[in-house]
């Protein structure tokens, strides 16, 4: 939800032209919050789910701990938080210094930076043939994900020339006087899950709504609307039977989308509660 890697953060502070260092504090508090919310709930469930079976795979789990506890495996994870923190302070700088949006910032420096990361860790003959097999291999499979953008920007620009834009902006306006400010921001992130159920990506939402919507006529800040069009695309990766996240898991764990949603409703639920909050103190 903060990161300025994630490709919907990247899209929605874009539209909204919120600055990433002026909102990072409300997402990053949101998702510590959340994040122990959600072991708490977790706790909570398993508390009821105590078996033989689970006891084993306790104890299995604590010797694998035990295991990862040696010093390469400290040492390594130090290297990957150093790489994350370095790689996110060049991306907020240079989005500072040239205002050219994360997403660019992020395109030109990822490259760059990963060959300058294996030169320090001596990984210079690997990085060649590692670049040239995801050129080869994983380019085809992320033909989705280009779909996605695409249509994302086909969806934008249609609404601007037809003159559509100006017709949904005036809806929501009278949407927003009917039923208040504050329910208009409470309803936003669901709007967002709404539209993912009938087959849009969040991406395409954002670019939509965001285009549409203006935070001034609405009498919201900016940095509401970001925020309820970030939490609204959480809510899509719980939950949305579409979302990438959602489906990646079931195919791992062999169960279907929609029973793997439901076994989410109640973090989503915790999440809202958390999101609600939050639009409102900021």
């Amino acid at each position: 939800m903060w990161t300025p890697l994630s490709g919907i953060v990247g899209v929605v502070l874009y539209v909204t032209k919120v600055e990433w260092l002026h909102i990072f504090p409300a997402l990053f508090c949101i998702s510590l919050v959340t994040l122990a919310l959600n072991w708490f709930i977790f706790s909570l469930v398993e508390r009821f789910r105590q078996s033989s079976n689970h006891q084993k795979e306790a104890v299995a789990a604590k010797e694998q701990g035990v295991r990862d506890s040696s010093p390469f495996f400290y040492r390594k994870m130090y290297q990957i938080i150093l790489a994350i923190v370095l790689l996110l302070f060049l991306i907020v700088s240079l989005d500072f210094i040239s205002k050219m949006g994360l997403v660019v910032s992020v395109t030109l420096l990822t490259l760059p930076f990963s060959w300058i990361w294996c030169l320090l860790l001596r990984k210079k003959a690997e990085f060649w043939p590692e670049i040239k097999h995801h050129f080869t291999h994983k380019i085809e499979e992320m033909s989705e994900s280009f779909s996605i953008f695409l249509s994302a920007g086909f969806f934008v620009q249609a609404f601007h020339y037809s003159g559509n834009d100006l017709l949904v902006n005036q809806l929501f306006v009278q949407f927003n006087e009917l039923v208040g400010v504050h329910i208009f921001l409470i309803m936003l992130p669901f709007i967002t899950l709404l539209l993912a159920f009938i087959g849009l990506h969040p991406i395409v939402v954002v670019n939509l709504l965001a285009q549409s919507l203006k935070a001034d006529v609405l009498g919201i800040s900016p940095e509401q609307m970001a925020l309820a069009f970030l939490g609204g695309a959480v809510l899509t990766f719980y939950l949305g039977p579409f979302s990438g996240t959602l489906v990646l898991m079931s195919s791992i764990i062999n169960v279907r989308p929609m029973r793997t949603a439901g076994w989410s409703l109640l973090y989503a639920a915790a999440f809202s509660i958390i999101l609600i909050v939050s639009v409102f103190l900021i």
